[in-house]
Parts: C-alpha cells; sequence; structure tokens
C-alpha cells in the first residue's frame, strides 16, 4: 500500500536550518528524514496528555464537518 503524502514549505531561520542539517548528518539522514522524525516525535509527545488529545478529537471532528479551516483527510486526495 503506497503511503499518500502532502508537500508543505517550511520557512526556518538560517541557523536553525544549520542545525538541522549538523544534526542530520551525523545521523546519516536526510533533511526530510530528520525534519520528519521530529515533528512525528513531538506530536507523539503532545498526544500523550489527555487534555491535547482530547482537544485534536474536537479539533478532527471539527475539521471533518468542514467547521474551520485546514484540509479534511477527504480532500487531500
Amino acid at each position: 500500500m503506497k503511503t499518500q503524502t502532502v508537500q508543505y514549505c517550511l520557512r526556518i531561520p538560517r541557523d536553525a536550518y544549520e542545525n538541522a542539517l549538523d544534526v542530520a548528518l551525523v545521523f546519516d539522514l536526510s533533511l526530510n528524514q530528520f525534519f520528519l522524525g521530529a515533528i512525528r516525535a513531538y506530536v507523539e509527545s503532545q498526544l500523550g496528555q489527555d487534555v491535547i488529545r482530547n482537544a485534536v478529537s474536537k479539533t478532527r471532528e471539527a475539521r471533518s464537518a468542514g467547521l474551520v479551516n485546514g484540509a479534511s483527510a477527504e480532500e487531500q486526495h
């Protein structure tokens, strides 16, 4: 099964970019792999908190119903 992806342009300060590049090189990762891993780790840590997990659930419901801005899963296909 092919994983669906979304492209997103990320603007970051030059020093943050250079630091990320250095760390990625140490671990023999592409910047894409590095950023994806960092985002996943941060999101997982946030979802470990009940209050955040509940808020995310409500946001997903509202987004699916078209009540808030942001592309729903169906719109990304």
